[in-house]
């Protein structure tokens, strides 16, 4: 059995701050909260600053790390394990993305969201 006991609720927040400028960092939030999920935890992803654009529709098609498999295949399996992804309200605005514009469970909010998380849980960030 691993670190977490079967069936736990232990909550993690996962805060990604890069874009494809660096693809190692960016993808870390979204692999990291796949392995939370798959070790009885319930993981959650904040995006800000360019890594909100990550979730873009067509963004991140052909983007990947160079050690890891192909970003959609983390994006694409945090969503199946219904994942929630928020994304910072004042990161978005600038670079014209809304909720409609993006794949996945998003979520638009605020810095408020990385507080709360942290009264309940843990908050990893990259």
């Amino acid at each position: 059995m691993g670190m977490f006991s079967k069936g736990g609720t232990s909550r993690i927040l996962f805060v990604g701050t890069h874009g494809k400028e660096d693809m190692t960092k960016a993808t870390l939030p979204f692999m990291m909260a796949m392995w939370a999920y798959e070790n009885e935890m319930k993981p959650s992803i904040w995006l800000t600053d360019e890594a909100v654009l990550l979730v873009k529709k067509g963004y991140a098609d052909d983007l990947k790390a160079s050690d890891y498999k192909p970003f959609m295949f983390y994006l694409n399996k945090i969503a199946e394990q219904k994942t929630k992804i928020y994304l910072c309200h004042l990161s978005m605005a600038p670079r014209g993305l809304t909720e409609d514009d993006c794949l996945g469970n998003v979520i638009k909010s605020g810095a408020q969201r990385v507080i709360d998380e942290a009264k309940v849980g843990s908050v990893v960030t990259f």
